[in-house]
């Protein structure tokens, strides 16, 4: 009984170091929504092209979240994988976005 036991917390530390790895030992936070306006400045270009790219993101993969006719919010960390991804240029397809 006491070789399984061992056998059991070396496998339990194995998945645990394992899970740890494949997470990258992140702690799990809350997605921070920014403007459009913010979003633009961390793009590096004006607030116009961010608001195409919201008009049509199902196509293009901007993680912008509509909420009213006037209000926008945009996934800070889902925008930063997503420039880094290439943006427009990467296509929706090649980019996984999860927080």
């Amino acid at each position: 009984m006491e070789y399984q036991s061992v056998i059991e917390q070396t496998l339990k530390s194995f998945i645990n170091e394992a899970v740890r790895d494949a997470i990258g030992n992140a702690p799990a936070q809350a997605p921070e929504y920014i403007s459009i306006k913010e979003a633009a400045e961390i793009a590096g270009c004006d607030d116009s092209v961010l608001q195409s790219l919201v008009k049509d993101r199902a196509a293009t993969g901007f993680p912008a979240t509509v909420l009213g006719p006037k209000t926008i919010r945009v996934n800070k960390i889902l925008l930063i994988r997503w420039l880094d991804a290439g943006g427009l240029a990467a296509g929706k397809t090649q980019l996984k976005l999860v927080a």
